[in-house]
């Protein structure tokens, strides 16, 4: 007798199963992709990674990256949507990955002191440590290590030629996606699925601000609509007026935070024109190097330097010549040199008839 009742009430608990899953997978259905995705485990990037014979597409599907195939060097919209199966409006942002070959790496021993102003202090030792102009390069870096007995901390820098990353990024917003990051990588392995996890290892650092920025109000934007469609679907089983009164509750919230996150937006951009301001005025200014490499070739092999001084727009030599007038019209031949004023007056040596002279040269903008 309790088998028969088994017999009886297994299929009926089976079909209400089956109902309720039909009913969940409707319910979800209703839920845009773009959505779905604001949850998922990973952004919806594409990484495209720069070769010698062309540009390799691949996307982030279920925490890991797929290779889509490849784009010719100026191939367009159409081809990469051929790629992707569709347009580029899904998608959050795009990856660019240089060749690693074309990175310098360096790992560098600094003072503790200048923790604090890191990124300033690597614009002065990317001339001394790469074959770069620090006008003329992107970099990151990383602290490895820290002696706070010996006050030193060690930093893996990496270097590419700013060339390279601003040929990049006009290449890729051809194909109608934004560039989000720029960075070197060995493998599709090395990368991270999440832009957030991009970051610190990231060339272009005005990009990602702007995602971010983005990014926050998108998933404001998703919460308020996934609330709003589970509150219409649940409807017959919860009390529709405490779910609508808690999503009123929450949009003078969700407001405020969007707000904000588009003044902390502004905010970002003007301090990153200013930025952009100081460091094109650095890059007009004569590198210190090109000075010394061009007074280095305007001194006779009759001269001999025992003074040098660099700071305050100016230039104070101290030496021994032949003749202090002829060397006189070599420096003022020098690219990026003033005029040449007398420190002290020219004396000759009457032991080796040589001539004791000091010079004044003017800089404009030199700094030691």
């Amino acid at each position: 007798m309790v088998e028969g009742i088994g017999q009886v009430t297994h299929p009926a608990v089976g079909t209400l199963r089956a109902i309720f899953q039909w009913w969940l997978d409707e319910l979800a259905g209703m839920i845009p992709d773009g959505i779905k995705r604001v949850f998922a485990g990973s952004d919806d990037l594409l990484v495209f990674r720069f070769e010698d014979d062309g540009i390799e597409v691949r996307r982030a599907e279920s925490g890991a990256w797929k290779t889509l195939g490849r784009l010719a060097p100026g191939a367009g919209p159409a081809a990469l949507a051929g790629l992707i199966g569709s347009d580029n409006a899904g998608v959050d942002g795009a990856v660019i990955v240089l060749p690693q070959a074309r990175a310098v790496v360096r790992r560098l021993t600094l003072p503790a002191q200048v923790e604090p102003e890191m990124a300033r202090a690597l614009d002065y030792e990317i001339e001394r440590h790469t074959p770069f102009p620090s006008g003329q390069a992107c970099h990151i870096h990383a602290i490895a290590w820290r002696d706070r007995r010996a006050g030193t901390v060690g930093v893996d820098l990496t270097v590419v030629p700013r060339a390279l990353v601003e040929s990049a990024l006009p290449a890729i917003r051809a194909l109608g996606v934004e560039p989000v990051a720029v960075m070197v990588a060995g493998g599709a392995g090395d990368l991270p699925t999440r832009l957030a996890e991009l970051q610190n290892r990231n060339f272009v650092s005005t990009l990602p601000a702007r995602s971010a920025g983005k990014g926050r109000r998108r998933a404001v934007l998703a919460l308020l609509f996934c609330a709003a469609v589970v509150a219409a679907a649940v409807s017959p089983i919860l009390r529709l007026g405490q779910a609508s009164d808690e999503v009123q509750r929450q949009m003078p919230m969700a407001r405020e935070r969007a707000e904000t996150a588009l003044a902390l937006e502004r905010q970002t951009q003007a301090v990153e024109a200013e930025i952009a301001a100081v460091l094109s005025a650095r890059a007009a200014l004569p590198s210190p190097a090109r000075l010394l490499e061009g007074l280095s070739a305007a001194l006779p092999d009759d001269t001999w330097l025992t003074f040098l001084r660099l700071g305050s727009g100016q230039l104070i030599i101290e030496g021994r010549t032949t003749s202090a007038a002829a060397l006189v019209r070599r420096l003022e031949a020098v690219p990026g040199f003033g005029g040449v004023g007398f420190g002290t007056p020219v004396t000759r040596d009457s032991r080796d008839g040589l001539e004791h002279f000091q010079f004044t040269i003017a800089v404009p903008g030199a700094s030691p």
